[in-house]
């Protein structure tokens, strides 16, 4: 219905993934209460059509911390969801 919201969404995604990158900082296999509701959030923003919540997912992954080897388990078992 809206196309240039979509297409303004996935930009959003990509900023997300990007800003993501350059905000990480020490990685840590440790999932504690607070980082587990700010990857809930993330997937909240997923709301919006075009914002990707895997990428959102990820995104919050990455900016919290989070391990390589802990992600890849965190999306592969809350792809369901």
């Amino acid at each position: 219905e809206h196309p240039h919201r979509v297409g303004w969404s996935l930009c959003a995604t990509a900023a997300i993934l990007y800003a993501s990158e350059r905000i990480a900082g020490n990685t840590s296999r440790d999932l504690n209460w607070s980082r587990v509701l700010g990857i809930g959030l993330a997937q909240a923003l997923a709301i919006v059509p075009g914002v990707s919540r895997s990428g959102s997912t990820i995104g919050a992954a990455v900016a919290l911390g989070i391990s390589r080897e802990e992600r890849r388990v965190l999306v592969s078992s809350w792809r369901f969801l």
